[in-house]
């Protein structure tokens, strides 16, 4: 199963470009513009834009305008794996301790420009839980994702101009797998629990 996020292209304006017309700024800090944004989204994107043709979050104003911390202008695309498997007749699900926050949280991360959702829902999952390496056990796995979320992730890096999406695929074991690949828990940063524990979940 492949699933494939159109990226725009990167603009190379730093987060805190003064909001006008790119054609206007004469002092550029990084690159020197040549052209519009309209030229670099509006060919291909389906969302609004304002009177200096960058993306408006479908969502509504933030209080924030520019790019902020993220690294694209418009969506910047994430990706999260659900793993999941039933225990002792209980519905478990594979969990990560965050670092920055010390919260426990499913895996999840940036996916890279061009590459697709599916390859980065393995990659995340392989970096966060099994030390980066990839497991030729766990392809049967992969081939059965369910798709559950597509769209607009409430975050708070979103801005005017740049907010979060993702897409939460449900891979769920059947045949045992997980208890044949051996997670990184025994550093406590990656947990089974069952659906009825609810722990502090970031959001």
């Amino acid at each position: 199963m492949n699933y494939f996020c159109s990226w725009d292209e990167a603009t190379g304006f730093p987060a805190y470009l003064i909001h006008r017309a790119a054609k206007a700024i004469q002092m550029y800090l990084i690159y020197e513009v040549t052209t519009s944004f309209a030229v670099q989204y509006r060919k291909r994107s389906d969302y609004a834009f304002d009177a200096t043709s960058r993306p408006i979050n479908p969502i509504g104003r933030t209080g924030l305008r520019g790019r902020g911390v993220l690294g694209r202008w418009g969506p910047n695309h994430a990706a999260d794996p659900l793993v999941t498997r039933i225990k002792n007749d209980k519905l478990q699900f594979v969990a990560i301790k965050r670092g920055d926050t010390g919260e426990w949280a499913i895996p999840g991360g940036m996916v890279d420009a061009g590459e697709q959702v599916s390859d980065t829902l393995k990659r995340e999952f392989s970096e966060e839980t099994l030390g980066g390496k990839a497991r030729a056990e766990l392809e049967q796995l992969w081939s059965n994702g369910r798709e559950l979320y597509r769209g607009y992730v409430d975050d708070h890096r979103n801005t005017d101009n740049a907010w979060m999406e993702t897409t939460c695929v449900n891979f769920h074991d059947t045949t045992g797998l997980l208890d044949e690949v051996e997670l990184q828990r025994d550093s406590m940063t990656v947990e089974l629990f069952n659906v009825t524990f609810r722990p502090e979940m970031t959001p």
